[in-house]
């Protein structure tokens, strides 16, 4: 182990860039959310006064298409809530942390008795296996969590995607609806 191979610094900023992109993924779900739920109110009127209030007079090719894009608002908007579920539970895997202050001393003490053991002397040594078994955390922990932010953000693509047709279909919706 020589002091050139190891570079924690890079390592705890990577973590901690990673612990920062998780943080921005959850402060954009907001919007997507309220979004959603506007949506379903706004649906859920449309085809109240579609179906129940008004009669079901006008152009029948009209009423078809309305009611086929009803199915594909609901479907789009049920895609968008599924990615954005998935998004918002880390992409159904978990985030790796460093450990715990006292798990750390513990490692730190079991380092100096194996040294004690090994007639190593310096404190330098330990200090050096103690950054490396920190660099193996950090490294496992930041590519872990690299990979669940990227999940993260494909599903909350995907849910984005899906608002944005969502959207789409119901201003469709509602032009239809004034045309018939």
């Amino acid at each position: 182990m020589t002091e050139e191979l190891i570079n924690i610094d890079l390592y705890k900023e990577i973590y901690n860039e990673e612990l920062k992109t998780k943080n921005s993924i959850d402060s954009q779900m907001i919007l997507p959310t309220n979004l959603i739920v506007l949506l379903i109110g706004v649906g859920l009127f449309m085809f109240k006064n579609q179906y129940f209030k008004s009669p079901q007079n006008g152009n029948l090719y009209i009423i078809i298409a309305i009611g086929l894009l009803f199915s594909l608002f609901a479907g789009t908007l049920s895609l968008s809530i599924m990615y954005l579920m998935k998004a918002y539970l880390n992409g159904f895997y978990k985030y790796h942390y460093l450990p715990a202050s006292l798990e750390l001393k513990e490692k730190e003490n079991q380092l100096k008795k194996d040294y004690k053991i090994l007639k190593k002397k310096g404190l330098k040594s330990i200090k050096l296996a103690l950054e490396n078994h920190m660099l193996i955390y950090y490294i496992d922990s930041s590519s872990n969590n690299r990979y669940v932010n990227d999940e993260r953000l494909k599903a909350f693509y995907l849910s984005k995607l899906s608002l944005s047709i969502s959207i789409i279909l119901i201003a469709i919706i509602g032009f239809l609806m004034i045309q018939k």
